[in-house]
């Protein structure tokens, strides 16, 4: 009877490339560089690997780290774009680009660019939808454009994530206020007391006007209607 012939051993895993390798090494050569605050050398080690591996994640993510350390999160965005789109679901990525997205809408929310400051808000919240300071951003602006729905929306996704923070039930207090909501605001208001007692002032002044159709001049009676209209 014949011998089992033995099956053939594995292939071995192919070497990386030359262009793999060279980039790997650039992004180690560039952390080095970072780490010791040579920042311009670090940014031209990755602009030059990235001209042969334009879609290295690692490079990528380098790169759009140290520009939005030196105050460019439009560059920082752009960077970060090809490893998006070729990887939807890189988290780092998309945490990095949350980031640089709320910061770039911070600048033009600066330069007095409302509604391009509402675009990238919105881009920070898909990005991110974690990040607490996108969301309020993203409020704010919603107001300041008049779409109180909207920023109603943005306050409760806030909410969502931080449900202990007195001055964001304030806020949604005030935009249910402008709403017409009354019931509502007053809700919000009384959570608001609750979770910080010190806000009541802002929330005395916030319900002593003709608009909300309710003055509380006797500060008595204001605790009185916060403390029923707050949860338990």
């Amino acid at each position: 009877m014949a011998a089992a012939t033995p099956a053939p051993a594995p292939a071995p895993a192919p070497a990386p490339d030359a262009a793999a390798r060279a980039a790997a090494q650039a992004l180690a050569q560039a952390v080095g560089l970072a780490n010791a605050g040579q920042t311009p050398a670090a940014l031209a080690l990755c602009g030059a690997a990235l001209a042969q591996q334009p879609q290295h994640p690692g490079l990528r993510q380098l790169q759009a780290t140290l520009l939005l350390a030196t105050g460019q999160p439009a560059a920082a965005l752009a960077a970060l774009s090809p490893v998006l789109q070729a990887h939807p679901g890189h988290a780092p990525a998309q945490r990095l680009a949350g980031q640089a997205a709320y910061e770039h809408g911070r600048q033009l929310q600066a330069a007095g660019d409302a509604a391009a400051a509402r675009t990238a808000f919105e881009a920070a919240c898909r990005h991110q939808p974690a990040l607490p300071p996108a969301w309020s951003a993203l409020a704010l602006v919603c107001e300041d454009v008049g779409d109180l729905d909207a920023a109603a929306q943005a306050w409760h996704r806030l909410l969502a994530l931080t449900p202990d923070d007195g001055t964001g039930w304030l806020n949604l207090g005030l935009v249910e206020q402008a709403r017409g909501r009354l019931d509502e605001a007053l809700r919000c208001h009384g959570q608001a007391w609750r979770l910080q007692p010190g806000l009541l002032g802002r929330i005395a002044m916030a319900l002593c006007s003709q608009r909300c159709g309710a003055v509380y001049a006797d500060e008595a009676a204001l605790r009185a209607a916060l403390a029923l209209s707050a949860p338990a």
